[in-house]
């Protein structure tokens, strides 16, 4: 019987973001980016300080 070498990896595509985003700024530049929807890099800095 034909076994897949790799699993398959079903998330939620929030759960990516999320793992991608790690560390102790995740909640502050989600909440920023959840009230701005799209800021460039250095404003995201600026609304964070």
């Amino acid at each position: 019987m034909y076994k897949p070498k790799l699993e398959k990896d079903i998330r939620c595509p929030l759960e990516y973001g999320l793992e991608f985003f790690g560390g102790k700024w995740k909640s502050q530049i989600i909440c920023v980016l959840a009230e701005k929807e799209v800021l460039r890099y250095s404003s995201l800095r600026k609304e964070m300080t």
